[in-house]
């Protein structure tokens, strides 16, 4: 049985909101979480949504071809997965705020009389949000709970997808994958029933954001 839910395929922490929820546009609802991007047939009554995502989304799924070299997902061995660097292994941690330092953005920027420069948060890590002192313990919002690291890389050939992904992609009934005509960097293109969704593969080190 499917366990299929469009809104675990948007962000759960993001400094953009519209990477949050599903947005609706010319009778089809987008999920996307930057890195993974969903679309089934939005539902009668279902309004457009008016922002930055909408146009990017649709071009992306015009220029996509659901029909070439589709195939089922195939077998890949079994992970091991390292423990979650967020909680340690435990699967839980603090409840999470915004970080003062950076207020959510996951960087900094500065001036110079010269340039303007950014890097990560070090009060965040980047992330956009700390734990709370002294809050109680709540499941772990980076491994959901499973108290390994989810973001590591799977190959399929010379094809990587990240396994967080992979394992919302295996939620999907009757998946299909274009791994055979995929080529780096270029989204991955996959269907199901009822819907289509595009995933970009990864370098063994880091996720690629979807552009």
């Amino acid at each position: 049985m499917s366990t299929f839910n469009i809104q675990d395929f948007c962000a759960t922490s993001h400094s953009n909101e519209n990477f949050l929820r599903p947005f609706a546009y010319h009778g089809n609802l987008y999920a996307t979480n930057g890195h993974i991007m969903v679309r089934i047939p939005a539902g009668a009554g279902v309004v457009d949504t008016e922002h930055s995502l909408v146009a990017p989304a649709e071009k992306m799924f015009a220029n996509a071809n659901f029909d070439a070299g589709m195939e089922p997902l195939p077998d890949y061995p079994a992970m091991e997965l390292p423990s979650c660097e967020g909680c340690g292994g435990s699967g839980k941690g603090k409840p999470l705020e915004e970080c003062r330092e950076c207020r959510g953005e996951g960087f900094v920027e500065w001036d110079t009389d010269f340039h303007t420069y950014d890097a990560d948060c070090k009060g965040c890590d980047g992330e956009g949000e700390v734990g709370i002192v002294g809050g109680a313990d709540v499941t772990c919002k980076r491994c959901n709970g499973s108290g390994t690291e989810m973001d590591v890389p799977v190959m399929f050939g010379a094809t990587a997808i990240n396994y967080r992904y992979l394992k919302l992609m295996e939620t999907l009934p009757g998946l299909l994958v274009g791994l055979s005509v995929s080529k780096f960097p270029d989204a991955i293109q996959f269907k199901f029933d009822g819907g289509a969704g595009l995933v970009m593969p990864i370098s063994p080190t880091k996720p690629k954001a979807l552009s």
